[in-house]
């Protein structure tokens, strides 16, 4: 008859810590959503923390990476759908970062107009495993204690107008400290 009292006793406990942990669960307040990197306003975006700017162009939309995270902004062409992100390293960065989903199959460091920028900048060109995502161009830009990484990422369907266009947007990027 005690052992069986010591069960009863021990799985009655048991029931009341559960009990009592289910509702410490759910008193917890929600979690805070996460810090943005930046915010658009007056149609450039303007990094928060590390200071770059980029105008948005007509046509696109920018969504800006967590405060936290190396992406710090991601903008969309609505007509090509092509995508743009701007990616941020700490110090400066001379190669462009690796990606899981292609190999940077040409990269050269000169001074290309093609994105506005007056010095040396370091350029490739990265085609993905799979065909259907496109091709993506990337170029590193010198910003204050970090490096920039802008990529273009162009679809398949739009190769001519969405590099143009991707182009265009990349050549308004405005390193911290530098003059629009």
């Amino acid at each position: 008859m005690i052992p069986v009292l010591l069960l009863v006793g021990a799985l009655g406990g048991c029931a009341c810590r559960r009990g009592r942990d289910a509702g410490v669960a759910e008193s917890l307040p929600p979690a805070p959503p996460p810090t943005l990197s930046g915010a658009v306003s007056d149609g450039v975006f303007t990094d928060a923390r590390l200071g770059f700017r980029l105008p948005v162009g007509e046509g696109w939309t920018a969504e800006p990476g967590r405060d936290d995270g190396l992406l710090r902004v991601t903008l969309v062409h609505a007509a090509t759908r092509t995508r743009v992100e701007i990616w941020a390293f700490e110090g400066g960065a001379t190669t462009l970062r690796p990606r899981g989903d292609c190999a940077w199959d040409f990269v050269d460091t000169a001074r290309y107009r093609s994105i506005g920028r007056a010095g040396p900048v370091t350029t490739g060109t990265c085609t993905p495993t799979e065909a259907a995502l496109g091709p993506i161009y990337g170029w590193l830009v010198p910003s204050g204690g970090s490096t920039l990484q802008a990529e273009i990422h162009v679809p398949p369907a739009a190769l001519v107008d969405g590099r143009r266009e991707g182009e265009r947007l990349v050549s308004g990027l405005r390193p911290a400290g530098e003059l629009p």
